[in-house]
C-alpha cells in the first residue's frame, strides 16, 4: 500500500501488475498469528487505494489504521484523514518518513488547502513556523488511539529536516540527531529518560580519554556565538507587549503583582523566569481561571515580529563565514519556544545552547563547538567582559568584545 490519498493516482497505475503485488494469505496469516502472540502488534498501512476486502481483513482483527493529517485538507468534508472521521482504533501521524516535515509540506501546499487547514482550525491563517505544531496538537486531540509525530516535527526543521532530502544533506533519526537538537531545542527532560543517552555520554568521554583528553571534534576555524535577546529580537517590546496584555485582561493590579513576581525570580535564578512566575501567581490566586489565556499569550507569542531588521540576513551572513551558534541563557521552555517560533533556530539549523548563566557554561560550549577563535556578540557589555576575561586568561583565546552589538 502506498501513501498517496485518495484521488492522486493516474488510471495506469491502477491496473494489477504481477511484477509489484500478488494474493496474500489473507485471514489465515492474522489468525495464525494471533494464536501464537495473543494481541496483533500491527499498525495496518491503509493509506492510498484500499479495497473492501482488505478494509474487511483490517476490521475483522481490530487491526488499527492509519491517518496522516498531511492528506487531510483537500477540502472535501469526508475525507477520511480529517479527524472528525476517524474511528478510536486509529494511529494518526501529522506526517511519515514518506513525507516532508509538516512545516516543508505547508511551505509548498496550494493556497487553497491553506486556506482548508486553517479553516478546519477555526484560526486565522498562520506562517510555515506556526504549522508543525498546530498539527501535532490536532493530532493529539483527535479520537484516535494513538498519535505520533516525527522527531523533525517535534523541532520544527524546515524541508531541509526532510528524510526524504537526499544524502549528505538528509538528516537522520538517530542519536546523534536526538542528542544534537532534541537537548539544544529545550526538549532536554526527553534525554533525562533515555538511557542509550548515557551510553553514548561514556563512550564519548571514553573517546576523550583515549585521545589524550583532547576533543574528538576538528576545531573550527572560528565559530560565530550569537545572543537573543535585545540583540537579534526586541525583548523590550515584548516585555511591554506583555504589559499591557496583563493589564488589559487582568488590570493593572495583577500586572503589577506578576511583575514583582517575576523580578524576585530574576534576583533569585539570574533570568526571567516568565512561566515560573505566572506559575507563582497563580499559587497565590487558586481560582483564577483566566490565568490560561495568560499561558497562551506567552506561549504563542508572535515572536518573528519582534525581530530586529535584518537579524535573519546577519545570521545567514556569519554563516557563510563559519559555523554560527545561538548563545543565549533562560528557562527550559519559554526561551526555546522565542527561538523556535521567531525563525532564529531554522536560521542556524538547529545548533541552539541556552543556559541558566552561559558565561558559566563556557567549558560546555568549548567542548560542543571547539574552534581556534570564537566571534561573540551580545548586547551586555557585563557578558562580554566575563567571557573575555575567561578565555582570554584562562584559555588565551582573546576574544576581543566590541561593546553591545545589534544587528
Amino acid at each position: 500500500m502506498g501513501s498517496r490519498p485518495p484521488g492522486t493516482y493516474r488510471p495506469e497505475q491502477l491496473r494489477p501488475n504481477p511484477a509489484i503485488g500478488c494474493q496474500g494469505p489473507g485471514a489465515d496469516f492474522f489468525s495464525a498469528v494471533q494464536r501464537e502472540l495473543g494481541v496483533l502488534p500491527f499498525i495496518a498501512e491503509d493509506l492510498g487505494l484500499i479495497t473492501p476486502d482488505v478494509r474487511a481483513l483490517r476490521d475483522q482483527f481490530q487491526v488499527p489504521g492509519t491517518r496522516v493529517l498531511q492528506f487531510a485538507f483537500d477540502g472535501h468534508s469526508d475525507n477520511p484523514y480529517l479527524p472528525h472521521n476517524y474511528v478510536p482504533n486509529t494511529v494518526v501521524y501529522t506526517g511519515t518518513h514518506d513525507n516532508p516535515t509538516s512545516r516543508g509540506w505547508y511551505e509548498e501546499l496550494p493556497p487553497y488547502q491553506r486556506q482548508n487547514l486553517w479553516r478546519y482550525l477555526k484560526s486565522p491563517e498562520g506562517e510555515s513556523g506556526e504549522v508543525a505544531w498546530d498539527l501535532i496538537r490536532l493530532a493529539w486531540s483527535s479520537a484516535a488511539a494513538l498519535a505520533i509525530a516525527p522527531l523533525q516535527d517535534l523541532l520544527n526543521l524546515g524541508r531541509r529536516g526532510s528524510n526524504e532530502c537526499p544524502r549528505p544533506r538528509r538528516r537522520q533519526l538517530d542519536l546523534a540527531m536526538y542528542e544534537r537538537d532534541v537537548v539544544r531545542s529545550g526538549l532536554s527532560l526527553a534525554a533525562g529518560f533515555d538511557e542509550k543517552l548515557k551510553a553514548l555520554a561514556h563512550a564519548s568521554s571514553s573517546a576523550d580519554e583515549r585521545n589524550g583528553g583532547g576533543r574528538v571534534m576538528t576545531p573550527s576555524a572560528i565559530v560565530f556565538l550569537v545572543d537573543v535577546d535585545n540583540t537579534l529580537l526586541d525583548n523590550d517590546r515584548i516585555q511591554n507587549d506583555l504589559k499591557r496584555h496583563l493589564e488589559r485582561e487582568f488590570g493593572a493590579a495583577c500586572r503589577d503583582r506578576y511583575w514583582a513576581i517575576l523580578e524576585q525570580l530574576f534576583t533569585d535564578l539570574g533570568y526571567r523566569d516568565y512561566l515560573g512566575a505566572l506559575q507563582r501567581y497563580r499559587v497565590e490566586h487558586p481560582q483564577d481561571i483566566h490565568l490560561l489565556s495568560m499561558s497562551s499569550f506567552l506561549v504563542d507569542y508572535p515572536f518573528a515580529n519582534r525581530l530586529y531588521p535584518g537579524s535573519l540576513d546577519v545570521l545567514e551572513r556569519f554563516r557563510s563565514w563559519g559555523q554560527t551558534v545561538i548563545l543565549s541563557d533562560g528557562d527550559v521552555v519559554f526561551q526555546p519556544r522565542k527561538v523556535e517560533r521567531s525563525g532564529i533556530f531554522e536560521a542556524v539549523e538547529g545548533n541552539v545552547l541556552i543556559y541558566i548563566h552561559k558565561e558559566e557554561a563556557l567549558d560546555d560550549v568549548e567542548r560542543r563547538y571547539p574552534a581556534e577563535h570564537y566571534v561573540l556578540v551580545d548586547d551586555k557589555l557585563r557578558i562580554l567582559t566575563t567571557v573575555k576575561r575567561t578565555w582570554s586568561v584562562a584559555r588565551n583565546h582573546g576574544i576581543s568584545p566590541a561593546g553591545p552589538v545589534c544587528p
